[in-house]
């Protein structure tokens, strides 16, 4: 399994629960969310001030995976 991050903030449903994908959260290559949508994840980590703002950047380094519905 390899590390994918978002380009952009998404929602996807997984099953019947629906699954909040920030920009530049982290997600495994099996992650039902990059199975599911493989074109909106990168394999570079986001870089603060080009890819994500520094709020952004700050919150990823505490909650690497972002936030989820």
């Amino acid at each position: 399994m390899a590390a994918r991050y978002a380009a952009d903030t998404f929602v996807i449903a997984i099953g019947t629960a629906s699954h909040l994908v920030q920009k530049g959260s982290l997600r495994d290559s099996a992650h039902p969310a990059v199975t599911g949508n493989p074109g909106a994840f990168v394999t570079a980590a986001p870089v603060e001030g080009k890819d994500v703002d520094a709020k952004t950047n700050g919150r990823l380094k505490a909650y690497p995976s972002g936030t989820e519905l």
